[in-house]
């Protein structure tokens, strides 16, 4: 029985994770240029991105609020390049 239990646990566990991983990699996939995820940057490697895109104050805001700015930044910078 607590086999049963134990292969139960490990079908509700990993079936999701492996229909999550496929999407996201489709998801990933079909963007061209994708950047690299805001959220898994360190603080140091967000504020030289924003020094790059010359944000003002990049340096004394924290990694959540920082991130949101460089994103919508990028997110304007390139939304008129796009045909």
């Amino acid at each position: 029985m607590v086999q049963l239990y134990g292969v139960l646990a490990v079908l509700t566990v990993l079936i999701p994770e492996l229909i999550a991983t496929f999407t996201l990699s489709l998801n990933s996939s079909s963007q061209e240029d994708s950047l690299p995820s805001l959220s898994t940057m360190t603080l140091l490697e967000l504020r030289k991105i924003g020094k790059e895109l010359k944000l003002l104050g990049y340096s004394s805001e924290n990694k959540k609020s920082l991130s949101k700015r460089i994103a919508k930044r990028l997110g304007r910078k390139t939304s008129h390049l796009k045909p």
